[in-house]
C-alpha cells in the first residue's frame, strides 16, 4: 500500500517555532511530528511512503533518521513553488498508479486506516474522504453526505458556520483515476477544485466517518494539546 504526506506549507499558524523548522518536524514527546503519521500508516500496512515537501525541504533529508519507521520505505518530492493540495500530488502523478492514502501533514490521529480502506473497496469509490465531527467549526472545510456515506457537497471554510458539524479531516483515499484529473502543471486545490469537480460530475466520492483521537497540530494551543494528549495517554501511538 502507498501514501502522499503533503508536507510543503510554510507553517505560518506556529510561527516562530517554524521560521527554523518545519511544522512536521516539530518535536513531540522525543520524535518528530512527521514520525507519527508515518507509524500510523506503517501499522495499518502502508510500505511506501512518498513525502511532497516544499518549505526547508533540505531539513528533511538532513533529519531523516528521525523519523524513520523500519520496513517503510520513504521517497521525497519536492514542491518548488506553491502548487496546492492538489497540484503536489500531480507531481508524483507517475507514483501514484495505485490507490493510495494521501494526508495533509499537521494531522494527529488514531484513525482506523485498514477500516477506512475496507469501506473504500466495498463502495468502489473513487475518492473516500475521512470526517471528524467538531463544535463551531469555522477553521475547516465542512462535508455534506446522505444516510449511504455519499458526499453530496464540500463546503470549504463557509461563512454560516453551524454549532457542530462533519468536517474534513484531512485524510482520504485516492484511486489512480481521481490523480489523473489534476492538471499536470499549475495551482491545484483538493479541498477547492477537484472534490467539488468530482460531486459535481456524480462520481462515487464516499465519507468515513472517525469517531477516535482527532487534532490538527496547526497552531500553537494545538500543538501544545498534542503534548499533553501524548505525556496524559489519551492518544497512545
Amino acid at each position: 500500500m502507498l501514501a502522499y504526506i503533503l508536507l510543503g506549507g510554510l507553517g505560518t499558524r506556529l510561527r516562530p517555532l517554524t521560521y527554523l523548522t518545519p511544522k512536521p518536524l516539530l518535536p513531540l514527546a522525543g520524535k518528530p511530528f512527521l514520525w507519527y503519521q508515518l507509524n500510523l500508516l506503517a501499522r495499518h500496512g502502508v510500505r511506501r511512503v512518498i513525502l511532497g515537501t516544499g518549505y526547508k525541504e533540505e531539513n528533511f533529508r538532513a533529519v531523516s533518521d528521525s523519523f524513520a519507521i523500519p520496513g517503510l520505505e520513504v521517497e521525497f518530492v519536492v514542491e518548488r513553488e506553491p502548487r496546492g493540495t492538489a497540484g503536489a500530488l500531480a507531481l508524483a502523478r507517475k507514483s501514484l498508479s495505485k490507490t493510495a492514502f494521501v494526508l495533509n501533514g499537521d494531522i494527529l490521529t488514531d484513525l482506523d486506516l485498514s477500516a477506512m480502506l475496507k469501506e473504500h473497496r466495498e463502495r468502489r469509490s473513487l475518492v473516500t474522504l475521512a470526517l471528524y465531527q467538531v463544535a463551531y467549526p469555522s477553521r475547516y472545510g465542512l462535508v455534506d453526505f446522505d444516510e449511504a456515506g455519499r458526499v453530496s457537497a464540500f463546503r470549504e471554510k463557509p461563512r454560516e458556520i453551524p454549532r457542530r458539524a462533519w468536517i474534513n479531516a484531512g485524510v482520504y483515499i485516492l484511486e489512480p483515476e481521481a490523480v489523473r484529473l489534476i492538471p499536470e502543471e499549475g495551482n491545484c486545490s483538493l479541498e477547492r477544485e477537484v472534490f467539488p469537480a468530482l460531486i459535481k460530475s456524480d462520481r462515487p466520492v464516499y465519507a468515513y466517518r472517525h469517531t477516535g483521537y482527532w487534532l490538527d497540530i496547526g497552531t500553537l494551543h494545538a500543538y501544545c494539546q498534542a503534548k499533553g494528549d501524548l505525556k496524559s495517554g489519551r492518544l497512545v501511538p
